[in-house]
């Protein structure tokens, strides 16, 4: 996503931390393969990545770029 997309769409999420938006904002507009995000439990990780998928799937429907797979890998089974 450009960065002008990514402020766009957090625009429309005004529930989210500063630090939920600097998340997305990274991994959105990241040229690297690999991006780790770590908080303690209950810090919104989850549902930052809810939005960072939504933001994703909104850029490629309007877009005709190739599609990106998300991976989230976790620790534990309940965060599944």
């Amino acid at each position: 996503a450009t960065p002008k997309q990514v402020q766009d769409f957090l625009d429309t999420k005004p529930s989210l931390t500063q630090g939920q938006k600097d998340a997305i904002t990274l991994i959105s507009t990241t040229k690297d393969s690999f991006v780790a995000i770590q908080g303690l439990a209950g810090t919104g990780k989850s549902t930052m990545l809810e939005s960072n998928i939504e933001l994703i799937q909104l850029v490629k429907e309007a877009s005709q770029q190739p599609e990106q797979n998300v991976m989230g890998l976790v620790p534990t089974h309940a965060a599944v």
